[in-house]
């Protein structure tokens, strides 16, 4: 396989310099030599779960995931796969589906959309992310596996458990952490390893909890179960405050069980630094607690920063 071009991994970081400047921040800790790659999982992951926001229906957000499900499975025949460099981009789907709603999904259809796409590798960040997981054999399936739980976002459905909400969160958060650990050289034979699945699952509770008072929408992210009535997060400001305290104090205990474990983690802590500012929204968000429909705003750059740079000098949170 040809390597990506450096200017792929750069437009990669510009990913993260906009959309998370403490993920972004946090990178800068890794070891250069490594830091590219994982600015491309993570680029990746972004791209994946902004689908729900940049789509008009949910129909198109699946063709935009469903081309990096058939990139990856594609990439994954490299070249003996024929037609590998015609896999179809999403946003000739998107036309295709605008010009023919009523035959999107027919054979012609995707033909006439695969003949107008530019191919997996003209795309900069999913040629850097095929390139990382080739040259470090990471779990493919793991990626279509977070393709694929963000089908959850495009529709109005209810999360139906915790236990179902902490598996998205391991399959969307914690998997890059995962990944960037094993750049890093982690041992995933050791105890130690579910660390990296802890903390994810606590930056993921975390980003949901922020994003309800903003979004109205991502109340569907409340478990069926934290409701008496009905299931209901309408039911009341009350009924919402308690889930939302819920949510802030399992995000919590996640948060020390990674911690707890990471102090026998060797230079693969430094794949759970984008978790480290955690505690610092958690902060925030209690303090929110009184009026669950305000949003809770942000620690200071300063502190998060401060923060980031003293869990890379410790235990990675």
């Amino acid at each position: 396989m040809t390597a990506a071009p450096q200017e792929h991994y750069a437009q990669c970081e510009e990913v993260l310099r906009a959309r998370d400047r403490d993920l972004w921040l946090a990178c800068l800790f890794t070891p250069q030599d490594a830091r590219k790659h994982i600015h491309a999982l993570y680029a990746f992951a972004y791209e994946a779960s902004d689908v729900s926001g940049k789509v008009t229906q949910p129909l198109l957000g699946e063709m935009r995931l469903q081309w990096w499900i058939d990139a990856l499975d594609h990439a994954a025949f490299g070249q003996n796969r024929p037609n590998a460099d015609n896999v179809i981009d999403s946003e000739s789907l998107e036309r295709a589906l605008r010009e023919k709603p009523d035959a999107a999904f027919s054979r012609a259809a995707l033909d006439h959309a695969a003949a107008q796409g530019e191919g997996v590798r003209a795309n900069p960040i999913a040629d850097a992310l095929i390139d990382t997981i080739e040259r470090f054999a990471l779990p493919r399936d793991e990626f279509i596996a977070l393709a694929e739980a963000h089908v959850f976002d495009l529709y109005d459905d209810r999360m139906p458990t915790w236990t179902a909400l902490e598996n998205y969160c391991r399959a969307t958060a914690s998997a890059p952490m995962r990944w960037a650990a094993r750049i890093l050289g982690a041992d995933f034979h050791a105890p130690s390893a579910r660390a990296f699945d802890e903390a994810g699952v606590a930056l993921g509770l975390t980003r949901i909890a922020r994003a309800i008072a903003e979004r109205p929408d991502q109340r569907k992210f409340l478990p069926d179960e934290a409701f008496a009535t009905n299931g209901d997060a309408k039911t009341g400001r009350e009924e919402l405050r308690l889930a939302l305290k819920e949510m802030r104090t399992l995000a919590q205990s996640h948060y020390d069980e990674a911690r707890r474990l990471a102090r026998d983690l060797g230079a693969a802590r430094a794949a759970l630094l984008p978790a480290a500012a955690t505690p610092l929204y958690l902060e925030r968000l209690a303090r929110s607690d009184c009026d669950p429909y305000r949003p809770a705003g942000e620690p200071s750059p300063l502190r998060r920063q401060w923060r980031i740079w003293r869990a890379s000098r410790g235990v990675g949170l």
